[in-house]
């Protein structure tokens, strides 16, 4: 009477084998994805969280000048990390601070000065201006207008 032996064949763990590979590189490939969206969203907030500060210390008159308060300056430069909001006032001596953006970066060199006591947003010579963020894959954009209307607009290219 013949033995039989238990055991697996060498097809059917190399079968395992795959499938297992398959599977894990599926997960990581959707793990970092996941990442990614949020980072972009925190990314987003953090902006949208500083313009809107910005936005309202100069839409209340704050006043922590010792001359006239001239509004809040937003200063990104191409290429960096931080974003400056600067207290202007007149004569000087304005509080400065900086937020920073940990995995993107400004794609484009933004000055915006959101005036005083509701009267608009300097975005230059256009009726709006775009804010450019990108990490090394994606680039999003925020749109800021003269009337002060901050929209974000989401992702612009892969």
């Amino acid at each position: 009477m013949p033995q039989t032996k238990h055991g697996y064949t060498l097809v059917e763990l190399l079968i395992v084998i795959t499938l297992t590979a398959l599977l894990i590189t599926a997960g990581i490939s959707a793990y970092s994805k996941a990442a990614d969206i949020q980072a972009s969203k925190s990314a987003t907030e953090t902006i949208l969280t500083t313009l809107t500060s910005a936005q309202k210390a100069a839409t209340s008159g704050k006043n922590d000048c010792t001359g006239a308060y001239l509004g809040e300056i937003i200063t990104t430069t191409s290429g960096s990390s931080a974003m400056t909001i600067t207290s202007s006032c007149q004569g000087g001596g304005g509080v400065t601070r900086e937020v920073s953006l940990n995995t993107f970066t400004f794609a484009t060199t933004t000055n915006i000065t959101f005036r005083p006591l509701n009267q608009g947003v300097d975005t230059g010579l256009a009726d709006f201006q775009y804010l450019d963020y990108t990490n090394s894959s994606e680039t999003y954009r925020i749109q800021i207008d003269r009337t002060g209307a901050i929209k974000p607009q989401g992702k612009i290219s892969q």
